[in-house]
């Protein structure tokens, strides 16, 4: 089943577009890029797997903070229905702030260990409308985060800020993601994952450093 699934996403990639080239390397950055271990995460910001992992994941970045690049790449889930909004309200936040990544940081920490996620969860949302979902996600940045409310409904009807989320997808598509979370370092998908505990990261790691 997971073969069938990552097969149709690769699919759907290659229809989906030809040369897709982004400008730059996709992902939002944490840590030098000259770093000599890079560390990738796909995840889904509404995905429960990923808010299991990421308090392991913050610790692992801390402790090799000299030493490691961490990507973090957007992965909506189509099962979890509000996760491309979300995905999209991150991509408004960082042009906002051209580019600066403190509140995106701050977002996922929210959304993951805050359980923040939880209030766009499928059962939470069933009798919303779509502008409802935006709405709320828009109103929950500019109540925390020193955003305005209509810049940012603006950013989720841009095309611009869609395509980033878009391309974002891809990426991990072409990359063989089919589940979240998916972590990948120095360019090779790992064994890692939501149940591995801080010992389990630095036994890969340590041979690398």
């Amino acid at each position: 089943m997971k073969f069938c699934f990552t097969l149709f996403l690769f699919t759907l990639f290659l229809i989906s577009t030809c040369d897709l080239i982004p400008k730059r390397y996709e992902g939002k950055r944490l840590g030098s890029p000259s770093a000599i271990i890079m560390i990738e995460m796909y995840g889904d910001l509404l995905c429960p797997d990923c808010a299991t992992a990421w308090p392991i994941v913050k610790k692992v970045l801390s402790y090799y903070s000299n030493d490691v690049v961490f990507y973090f790449h957007t992965f909506p889930l189509p099962y979890h229905t509000a996760s491309f909004h979300v995905s999209q309200a991150t991509n408004v936040m960082v042009n906002l702030t051209n580019g600066d990544l403190t509140y995106f940081w701050r977002y996922l920490d929210d959304l993951f260990l805050h359980k923040v996620q939880q209030n766009y969860w499928n059962n939470k949302i069933a009798d919303s409308t779509d502008n409802q979902v935006v709405e709320s996600v828009c109103k929950y940045i500019s109540d925390n985060y020193p955003y305005d409310y209509q810049k940012l409904l603006d950013g989720m009807s841009n095309s611009n800020r869609d395509w980033d989320t878009r391309v974002a997808w891809k990426f991990a598509c072409a990359h063989g993601v089919y589940g979240t979370p998916t972590f990948w370092i120095n360019g090779m998908v790992t064994s890692l994952g939501t149940t591995s505990s801080f010992e389990d990261w630095k036994s890969v790691i340590d041979p690398l450093i």
